[in-house]
């Protein structure tokens, strides 16, 4: 039995001369608080307590801050800064890399250290502002935020630092695919809907959703043009679409009926840009049952000393194949 830690081992001199650039200032941070011993019994009561006292987990809170904090320190370093500069940072992050350890063993034991109170201080210490009083945040992070909601630009601010995260981000963003006009293929052009029944469709159900859709439509237009905090309108849009999945989900759609809401939400312009929506937000495999393949092979890379591709030292020809649906 394995867990899901991973190790790399290289000898790639660039991976190499990173590692020994800071060998000697940059310990690694070791956690020598003493657990307390506390006899535990296999009884509700002893589970409820312990289910109580693990229920607020800060794990996630304690990375985002160490994030935060690698990100100013190595800012600074890579602007001019001495170890001697950020070596107090640099003990805060190795705090909260032994907070993380305590956060995670919360489970199995327990410590004389209030791990929300030390999280606490560390944030108010190392909060930073800029002039329009904006929290200063890795511009990795507005990414982050974007994905779960909570992209504020109005209270923070997402600045570049220059740091390895916001390095990889711009590189990424760099490498995005351009898009060709004329080549797109919509979902409802690599479905096969030659065994279409109509008379299986459960057209109130199609109805239902498509009644659903144009309201979700018409408030997500409503809340999007009105005065308020983005953030919040972020929450309060995420958790709405959440309640539309939901809502569908409990409708009964059989094959043939998702084949009838596709073909008429393709024929609604202000609609159409729900059926990904619907199609991959649908309690069943129904939907995932009508996608076949598309038009073209897939291509993937096999390794070949003689190909034309090369990865990290490794040469790859590019080889086609059928999916496999």
């Amino acid at each position: 039995m394995f867990d899901s830690d991973t190790i790399m081992i290289t000898n790639n001199e660039l991976f190499i001369k990173a590692a020994e650039k800071n060998y000697e200032l940059f310990k690694v941070p070791t956690n020598m608080v003493e657990a307390k011993k506390t006899a535990r019994y296999y009884t509700a009561e002893q589970k409820a307590d312990l289910d109580i006292k693990t229920s607020v987990n800060k794990i996630g809170d304690i990375i985002n801050l160490s994030q935060e904090l690698q990100t100013h320190m190595w800012h600074q370093l890579n602007h001019g800064a001495t170890y001697k500069d950020v070596e107090e940072i640099y003990f805060d992050i190795c705090q909260l890399a032994v907070l993380s350890n305590l956060a995670i063993d919360a489970a199995k034991k327990e410590f004389d250290i209030t791990i929300a109170d030390e999280l606490r201080k560390l944030k108010e210490k190392w909060i930073r502002r800029d002039n329009d009083e904006r929290v200063i945040k890795p511009f990795f992070f507005g990414f982050l935020a974007k994905e779960k909601g909570y992209y504020n630009p109005e209270k923070k601010n997402y600045m570049h630092h220059d740091t390895s995260m916001d390095y990889l981000h711009k590189i990424i963003n760099g490498h995005a695919m351009p898009r060709i006009k004329g080549n797109d293929i919509e979902v409802y052009d690599i479905i096969d809907d030659s065994m279409y029944d109509y008379n299986n469709v459960r057209r109130d159900n199609v109805t239902k959703i498509i009644n659903m859709l144009t309201d979700f439509s018409q408030y997500s237009y409503t809340l999007w043009n009105s005065d308020g905090d983005k953030g919040e309108k972020y929450k309060e849009y995420n958790e709405t679409r959440k309640w539309l999945y939901k809502e569908i989900n409990q409708l009964t759609v059989n094959m043939d009926t998702l084949i009838a809401l596709y073909r008429k939400l393709k024929k609604d312009t202000n609609l159409k840009k729900y059926v990904m929506t619907v199609l991959f937000n649908i309690g069943n495999n129904q939907a995932f049952e009508l996608i076949k393949q598309s038009e073209k092979p897939v291509a993937s890379l096999i390794e070949d000393e003689n190909g034309d591709i090369e990865i990290y030292g490794m040469r790859y020809s590019k080889t086609y194949k059928k999916a496999p649906f």
